[in-house]
């Protein structure tokens, strides 16, 4: 319990600085997932050849049986015999790590926690809760208190796409664990999916000022600010992802995204199209080359907004260079924006693609008058 009081009072303190380590949790162990799904990514083809794709950029809120398996996982317990082995095994895919535990003898509520979260990421949710029941089994007449297998379900409800019962498990951890960070987030999330903003904010916000490590946070911040139309306060929380996180390079090519994005009705202005463009040329994409296919279609990204504000604004305040040209124009982005998608042509895996990526910049280029003699 004092280790809980001591991380109530981190959350009473001011926020830490971005570039501080953060004191890890005795009872969590670190996870190494975002809970995005896609802002912080650069768009696959399919954004420019499916015409199911949602518009850039993708609202990124995951969906619940992905964040089943992305959220913070208990640390074993140093008691469960079975606890040196697990340390041991180290990080398998699913279908190993099952074949692995499946060799224990010995009676584990460890193994049978680790059997239950293997099957949620191979969607297997009839197993996982077998493994639970199992596991509940084992604990006897302690199953109602512990705050693990309350957390499982959590998982498990959430694999299921059942919010308010995962809402439920994980109030209930929370209400065990008050000075833990993972509950905070796994809160936020469910608050944001049944669209209680207020409430998914107030979780992120607790989370993200005791943890600036805690990307997911900021993430979902921004996604918040998104639905709000407010761009720039959700560029912010993009930003506030420290360099030292391995969600670094995901925050910023989220927040290029954001700055080119559709909000609504209106286009992106030409101040967000220009810091876009700025910021483009120090993403670190393609292994850090200059030149290759993430950077291409970036490029493509950001010249199909601007083309677009110009559709509706004119092209005043954008300003040239070598993404949007020289002096931009709509003449001028269109024949940028041809050129683009004939690059993306050359990535297509299938003719389909291909061919419907070529008719998109033979349908975008500018139109060319022949005079009569």
């Amino acid at each position: 319990m004092s280790e809980q009081l001591k991380g109530v009072l981190r959350e009473l303190l001011p926020a830490p600085p971005a570039d501080r380590g953060q004191e890890p949790s005795t009872v969590f162990a670190p996870t190494a997932a975002l809970l995005d799904a896609g802002l912080g990514a650069v768009p696959g083809l399919a954004a420019w050849t499916d015409p199911a794709a949602a518009d850039l950029p993708h609202h990124g809120r995951p969906a619940p049986p992905s964040v089943a398996t992305g959220l913070p996982v208990p640390r074993p317990a140093a008691g469960d015999p079975a606890t040196p082995a697990l340390h041991l095994i180290g990080a398998l895919d699913p279908r190993s790590l099952l074949a692995r535990l499946a060799a224990f003898e010995t009676a584990s509520v460890e193994v049978q926690l680790s059997r239950c979260r293997a099957h949620l990421e191979l969607a297997g949710a009839g197993p996982a809760e077998e493994a639970l029941a199992v596991a509940a089994g084992l604990l006897a007449e302690d199953a109602v208190a512990d705050w693990r297998l309350v957390w499982h379900h959590g998982l498990l409800a959430l694999a299921r796409s059942a919010v308010a019962e995962a809402t439920e498990r994980f109030d209930r951890a929370y209400a065990e664990l008050p000075g833990e960070v993972a509950p905070k987030l796994a809160l936020g999330y469910c608050a944001e999916q049944r669209g209680d903003a207020g409430e998914a904010t107030r979780y992120y916000r607790a989370v993200w000022r005791r943890d600036r490590s805690a990307a997911s946070a900021a993430f979902g911040l921004a996604r918040l600010r998104l639905a709000d139309g407010d761009r720039a306060a959700a560029v912010r929380f993009l930003d506030g992802v420290p360099r030292v996180s391995r969600h670094y390079d995901a925050a910023q090519v989220a927040a290029v995204r954001v700055l080119a994005a559709r909000l609504g009705d209106d286009p992106p202005g030409a101040e967000h199209l220009n810091e876009a463009v700025r910021r483009l040329g120090r993403l670190r994409l393609d292994g850090g080359a200059r030149h290759g296919e993430a950077r291409d279609r970036m490029t493509a990204v950001l010249r199909q907004a601007a083309l677009g504000r110009v559709l509706v604004h004119g092209a005043a305040g954008l300003a040239g260079g070598e993404t949007l040209g020289d002096a931009p124009s709509e003449r001028s982005l269109r024949r940028l924006l041809e050129s683009s998608l004939r690059d993306l042509a050359r990535q297509a895996r299938t003719a389909n693609d291909h061919g419907v990526l070529v008719d998109r910049a033979n349908a975008v280029r500018p139109l060319t008058f022949l005079r009569s003699r």
